[in-house]
């Protein structure tokens, strides 16, 4: 058996077969793709709002272990990651409308998004397009994949830019973001054919041609 030329063992009462679902890693795995495990949602959800800088910590950390299934993830946290430094200070001054706001945010979008991210059609008549965007505060893009059953999100990812990044121009910003996600998604992208979507027009031909700007034209070399 194959098990035997492997050296290895199963115990039979912790295996399972023909499962159509199965919980693992703290996600729930199906014929449709993966989601986070429900009683970790709630556990997130009934979280009391926090009194310390602590406490917010553990919110980020809990909801950042799933910001794959949630669109701009990092923009949305930006105004929470003051408090999970070593020596972050929570007061009322410091936990504000914005703070609260982007709170409430990230528990609303553990509710409401479509938490289901759908595992890759193999058939090569699917294409993948990947959609990406920055702001003042990040970058984000959404891989999907065009197949004959309709589209399917395949996964998000986002990022805060660091202090020097954010000093970034436009074109720079949205530039950066194509080059983080295709790095991030090289394993879905490799070896495939794919479109990027940019709303900023002055991108649409870097690939193509050199820039008056030597980030832009790395990072299109790198790409």
């Amino acid at each position: 058996m194959i098990l035997d030329k492997a050296n290895l063992q199963l115990n039979p009462p912790k295996c399972s077969f023909a499962k159509p679902e199965m919980d693992y890693l703290d996600h729930t795995v199906n014929h449709d793709g993966i989601k986070p495990l429900q009683e970790n949602i709630d556990a997130i959800i009934n979280l009391p709002e926090p009194t310390t800088a602590k406490q917010v910590h553990s919110f980020v950390q809990a909801a950042n272990y799933y910001r794959t299934f949630i669109q701009d993830f990092g923009k949305i946290a930006a105004p929470l990651y003051k408090f999970t430094g070593k020596n972050a200070v929570f007061d009322q001054k410091r936990w504000g409308k914005k703070e609260k706001r982007a709170y409430d945010e990230l528990k609303k979008k553990l509710t409401t998004s479509p938490l289901l991210l759908h595992f890759p059609d193999p058939n090569p008549e699917s294409k993948f397009v990947l959609a990406t965007d920055a702001s003042k505060a990040g970058m984000g893009g959404i891989l999907r994949q065009i197949t004959p059953d309709g589209t399917k999100v395949i996964k998000y990812l986002s990022k805060k830019f660091n202090p020097a990044q954010q000093k970034y121009s436009t074109t720079e910003k949205e530039c950066i973001a194509i080059h983080f996600c295709v790095k991030q998604l090289k394993p879905y992208l490799w070896s495939h054919e794919f479109t990027v979507e940019t709303d900023h027009c002055p991108l649409c031909n870097f690939h193509r041609k050199a820039s008056n700007n030597s980030r832009v034209d790395r990072w299109s070399l790198d790409l």
